[in-house]
């Protein structure tokens, strides 16, 4: 698979631990792809109105500034970008958080787990399922 606009993956996320996980775990699917990493979801919002959709959005949940709760809700009212996959990586495991996510509009629900190895494998499964959906078909 080449790379090109359309393998675009946005990624929410403002802790750099989390994000270098992600991010060395994404390399080790085998899938090519670009990252466009966010700290702030604001800065997320404003890139996806000024470019063409990405392949889909990880969202952290517990960000500073404009939350994950928030965010999702702004991406998912706007008629441009209400279609983009988001999936939600977060620690929380609170039913009402889950609840509130696939309320309003959450493609999916990603517990990130403590341990380096079985988040790998998590998100290894997380990532073949989304790349063959959303790129290959």
């Amino acid at each position: 698979m080449s790379v090109g606009k359309e393998n675009v993956i946005v990624v929410i996320e403002d802790t750099d631990e989390d994000f270098e996980t992600i991010e060395f775990l994404l390399k080790k699917t085998g899938y090519q792809f670009v990252l466009q990493r966010f700290e702030f979801a604001d800065n997320a919002i404003e890139y996806l109105k000024d470019n063409p959709p990405p392949v889909f959005v990880l969202l952290d949940l517990n960000l500073n500034g404009t939350g994950g709760h928030e965010t999702l809700k702004i991406i998912k009212k706007d008629e441009k970008y209400c279609i983009i996959p988001i999936i939600v990586l977060t620690t929380s495991t609170d039913p009402k958080d889950v609840e509130f996510c696939y309320r309003n509009g959450a493609s999916g629900y990603f517990h990130k787990p403590v341990n380096f190895e079985k988040f790998g494998r998590s998100l290894q499964i997380l990532m073949d399922y989304w790349l063959e959906a959303v790129i290959l078909h």
